[in-house]
């Protein structure tokens, strides 16, 4: 027999039944019994290497097979229009999507002569609405992220030509596009955000029917979101109305509308409407100015994570 090695095998036997001890001396002490693993605290010799990599029997269960099978987490952001494959493992993801802005009013073009007047300026475009969402998906099918493309800005109105006629009226802001996430496989869409709408344009000053100055663009009202699952949807930022324009001055051209706060944050630039142009303005009595274009508004965003 070899002394030594019986001594080796009896120290853990030692440590387990002090172990065993102070845990039954704090649970008396507590009032709380303390369940422990007999596997943990047994004596005895533990399992060779060799009863280790044996296979369980047949009666009984593999808790390894109990573990669900894990997949790698990720995130994708869409800044333009793209595909969406889901990973293998996943059925759920989460969408922050906002609908493009609208573009800024245009500034009508001012008059002149011993009655000049100056052109009003355009409005703010509204910013893309938002929704975040909740989606169930297949794993590896194919999803469409169409991002929205920005409203385009109010072209400008021109001075008149003569003291006989009126000022150029601006152009109105583009209304932003809608972003979407659609189904490829059915062809079904699951989420939108709306665009914002564009920026009304400025008038142009006027000499007939009567004297005056060009009327100020209205703000173009912000968009929203919808999803076909669970979600929260917010509008976007509406764009101010220009401001009334003076004898000689235009007015303050509208401000575009920001947009909705998501978990995320917006790149710069993007979802916002844009901000009007302003009216032209009365030189002298022998020149006037024409009205200026307004902004374009912000393309959509989508982000993706699981």
């Amino acid at each position: 027999m070899n002394l030594n090695a019986q001594k080796v095998s009896q120290r853990p036997r030692t440590r387990s039944r002090m172990l065993l001890v102070s845990i039954a001396a704090a649970a008396a002490l507590s009032g709380q019994l303390v369940a422990t693993a007999p596997a943990a605290f047994a004596d005895g010799p533990k399992p060779s290497a060799q009863d280790q990599q044996r296979k369980p029997d047949k009666g009984k269960k593999d808790d390894h097979k109990k573990k669900p099978a894990q997949f790698p987490h990720g995130l994708r952001q869409f800044t333009y229009d793209n595909t969406f494959t889901v990973p293998a493992g996943v059925t759920t993801v989460f969408v922050q999507a906002w609908g493009a802005g609208g573009g800024g009013g245009g500034g009508g073009g001012a008059t002149l002569g011993s009655n000049a007047r100056p052109g009003g300026s355009g409005g703010g475009g509204g910013a893309g609405g938002f929704t975040w969402c909740v989606l169930n998906v297949r794993p590896l099918a194919d999803y469409g992220v169409d991002v929205g493309s920005a409203g385009t800005a109010g072209t400008a109105g021109a001075a008149a030509p003569s003291t006989t006629t009126n000022g150029g009226a601006g152009g109105a802001g583009g209304t932003g596009a809608n972003t979407t996430v659609v189904a490829t496989a059915t062809n079904t869409t699951l989420l939108t955000a709306t665009g914002g709408v564009g920026g009304g344009g400025g008038g142009g000053a006027t000499v007939t029917p009567t004297v005056a100055a060009g009327a100020p663009g209205s703000g173009g009202a912000g968009g929203n979101g919808a999803c076909s699952t669970s979600s929260v949807n917010l509008a976007g930022g509406a764009g101010t109305t220009a401001g009334a324009s003076g004898t000689s001055l235009p007015g303050t051209p509208g401000t575009g509308g920001t947009a909705p706060d998501g978990i995320v944050g917006v790149p710069p630039g993007a979802v916002d409407g844009g901000d009007g142009g302003p009216g032209g303005r009365v030189a002298d009595s022998a020149v006037a100015r024409g009205g200026s274009a307004g902004e374009a508004g912000g393309a959509g965003y989508v982000v993706i994570w699981w």
